[in-house]
């Protein structure tokens, strides 16, 4: 068969599942496929892909293409996104809390965040700044406290949403030198507690 070099599905608005890979396609218009459940468009020569009214989408490969920009934030039930072999300089799935399964090799994405995904989160640092710590048989002593501590009321920036994390069923973990939190829907959770360490000090 001869490759396809235009598809037109925009009428077909039952469609629920769509393969037109190893075309070439330069556009394709799924917009009016809100049912769309896999879509399999790799291996065209397409440079805009537009997904945003695709809310449905499981699986996407959009791979070996001419994409620059991919918007999948608005796909919330994507599990597997392959897209690879494109332009990409930059890819937000934070809001993609299902995706198990991301192939994103042989772009140029510099930065990519995926704490939002992983079913757990390990956060691993010292309980104050700069505190004067000893390991000893008897546990952990403080030779001198730091100089400010790191689980406050207030931040400058938000990097990662604790509160977003449980909403979607992430388990997160803060382990420090003292003790080790839980976070919780009333807020963190101790543990653990290090050997030395006194709770109520």
């Amino acid at each position: 068969n001869l490759p396809l070099k235009a598809l037109d599905v925009r009428k077909n608005t039952r469609l629920e599942i769509l393969h037109c890979d190893q075309d070439k396609l330069t556009a394709l218009d799924v917009s009016k496929n809100a049912k769309l459940v896999e879509l399999n468009c790799s291996d065209n020569q397409l440079a805009k892909l537009d997904v945003t009214k695709n809310t449905k989408l499981v699986e996407l490969n959009c791979s070996g293409n001419r994409l620059t920009a991919l918007n999948v934030k608005s796909c919330p039930s994507l599990k597997v996104l392959a897209c690879w072999t494109n332009r990409l300089t930059a890819l937000g799935v934070t809001q993609n809390a299902k995706l198990e399964e991301l192939r994103l090799f042989d772009n140029k994405v510099k930065k990519l965040d995926i704490s939002q995904n992983a079913k757990k989160v390990f956060f691993m640092g010292t309980f104050t700044n700069k505190a004067d710590l000893e390991l000893t048989g008897d546990g952990v002593n403080i030779r001198a406290e730091g100089t400010g501590m790191k689980f406050v009321e207030e931040v400058q920036q938000i990097t990662f949403s604790g509160d977003y994390a449980l909403k979607n069923g992430q388990e997160i973990t803060y382990i420090t030198e003292r003790c080790v939190f839980k976070l919780t829907p009333d807020g963190l959770m101790v543990t653990e507690i290090a050997k030395g360490i006194d709770l109520e000090a």
